[in-house]
């Protein structure tokens, strides 16, 4: 099974800012910011420069719940739209506020503690967790001696620290692992009141997605929310559902099928990825070169497999609000795993 790894995060992190495009909660006006860098120091602008905020930061990311979580001086703090710094660069790493609040971690990546803050700043969950996840439906995966369990926005531990890793719950399902680290444990689905209501019996598996879940079992199926197969473990490399559509792969080939398991797109991409707005973009004319995927083509297509933005660039990105980021020239290179 073939995994890839793009080199080009530069491009990536820049572009991707560049165009990645955020929207005001207000309902009466839109106010669109975007994270833009200039020379070493990022900013934001919005689209017909009417409004900006200062190249003042060594990174800045995207506008989440009217939060941004920008850096200084090697730490993380976030600002409002205005520029302002509400929450003071305090943190060693911190993410964007989800369901109104943001996980932080406090020292460095081995031995750091995490725990969350609300828009005010305040520390309402401690910061004494050996890992966490975002808040999602109401509740939080957290680790501490080595076990994961799930707490809520009061901080009460509501399903207990006895899972070897845990995800954010989707669509009323979480998927645990049982025993080993990553593809050597098993995999199942529990419910909100802890319930394994999923047997853990799975190589691999994801989060449910427009009510069925990407499982590995020798090769990739789907599962409905009831455990059944629906669609078989037939392929070699498979996606979540999206827009109704889910990415396989084939042969070394890619294409999507529908929820009843039909072909829609045939196997006849060199890569591809999830439909975004109606879109998906793919590559067309890459080789390997030793263990080194270079050349190829983007371009994007519709939902009928038709060709709507021709195969002319060398690394692009998903729509978002309408936009895609796309570069012209250059060499793309990613490695194969």
């Amino acid at each position: 099974m073939k995994r890839q790894i793009l080199f080009k995060t530069i491009i990536l992190v820049l572009i991707g800012g560049i165009f990645f495009i955020t929207t005001c909660e207000n309902n009466s006006e839109e106010v669109i910011l975007i994270p833009v860098k200039k020379g070493l120091t990022w900013g934001y602008v919005s689209p017909n420069s009417e409004k900006n905020i200062p190249y003042n930061f060594d990174n800045a990311l995207r506008f989440s719940e009217g939060l941004a979580r920008v850096k200084r001086y090697n730490k993380w703090g976030y600002i409002n739209k205005s520029g302002d710094v509400v929450i003071p660069f305090e943190y060693d790493l911190a993410l964007d506020f989800s369901e109104g609040l943001a996980w932080v971690r406090k020292g460095g990546s081995k031995g750091g503690k995490y725990g969350f803050i609300n828009k005010s700043g305040d520390v309402v969950i401690p910061i004494g967790y050996d890992f966490a996840l975002d808040f999602s439906e109401g509740l939080a995966p957290v680790s501490k001696g080595g076990k994961y369990g799930f707490i809520n926005k009061s901080g009460d531990v509501v399903i207990p620290f006895e899972h070897d890793k845990t995800e954010d719950f989707s669509e009323g399902f979480a998927r645990v692992r049982k025993g080993g680290l990553a593809r050597e444990g098993k995999y199942g689905y529990i419910n909100k009141s802890g319930d394994v209501v999923i047997p853990i019996e799975y190589d691999y598996a994801w989060g449910f997605s427009e009510g069925l879940a990407l499982v590995e079992k020798g090769g990739s199926g789907y599962i409905n929310k009831s455990g059944d197969v629906v669609i078989p473990f037939e392929y070699d490399y498979a996606r979540g559902f999206s827009e109704g559509l889910a990415l396989v792969e084939k042969g070394g080939k890619y294409g999507f099928i529908n929820k009843s398991g039909d072909v829609v797109i045939p196997f006849e991409h060199d890569k591809t990825e999830d439909f975004s707005e109606g879109f998906a973009r793919v590559r067309k004319g890459e080789k390997i070169e030793g263990a080194i995927l270079v050349g190829g083509k983007d371009g994007f297509i519709n939902k009928s497999g038709d060709v709507v933005i021709p195969f002319e660039y060398s690394f692009s990105l998903d729509f978002s609000e309408g936009l895609a980021p796309v570069e012209k020239g250059g060499i793309s290179i990613s490695r194969v795993m």
